[in-house]
């Protein structure tokens, strides 16, 4: 496993917190107790065998060998396998964890795209849910950002060069944006009559 499927299996670990939990857009900061859990269980399950073990060395250590700290342990020659697994789930650890904290940091930026597209469309962002995908599914919506959030507005002309009006189930405004692989935050208002 690489440092690449470390970034992968790290962004699956946090989407699946977020689908679990569901927690509103303000409690993610308050998801590391529980990350770290899941991490600390991945490492453990992935640093079962040996031989896992020194292909995690070998591809991690580079990587991410310099954050590694195995404390006061000592290590003999006839107990290399243990230092080889510890050494390997130290390793695994410290990538997951950081690559996960890197996963948290991007969630919450594209939460402040979602919300800023929320705020500029008068809505407010209080109510909005995450869920594994979608909650509108694919009917149509006027248009989508550059950054990929989806909107159904009212909107008759924008940046974006929306010229078709579209609300959700005729009468919503709504804004669906995936801000983690699987995870999506979605709300839905009615707008003010003019």
């Amino acid at each position: 496993m690489s440092a690449s499927d470390m970034r992968s299996t790290a962004d699956i670990l946090v989407g699946e917190l977020l689908r679990d939990e569901s927690p509103s857009l303000d409690d993610l900061d308050n998801l590391n107790d529980q990350l770290s859990e899941r991490v600390y269980q991945t490492a453990d399950n992935l640093c079962s065998y040996y031989s896992d073990c020194q292909e995690y060395i070998n591809k991690l250590e580079s990587d991410y060998g310099n954050d590694v700290d195995l404390g006061e342990a000592t290590y003999t020659a006839d107990n290399w396998q243990t230092a080889m697994s510890r050494y390997a789930y130290a390793l695994v650890e410290s990538a997951l964890s950081s690559e996960a904290v890197n996963a948290l940091d991007a969630i919450k930026e594209n939460i402040e795209l979602f919300t800023a597209e929320v705020e500029r469309l008068d809505g407010d962002v209080n109510g909005a849910e995450l869920s594994s995908d979608c909650q509108y599914g694919w009917e149509a919506h006027n248009y989508e950002t550059n950054k990929g959030v989806m909107i159904w507005s009212n909107e008759r002309n924008n940046a974006n060069g929306c010229f078709n009006p579209n609300l959700l189930e005729g009468e919503l405004i709504a804004v669906s944006f995936e801000v983690a692989p699987g995870c999506w935050a979605n709300i839905a208002w009615t707008p003010e009559s003019d």
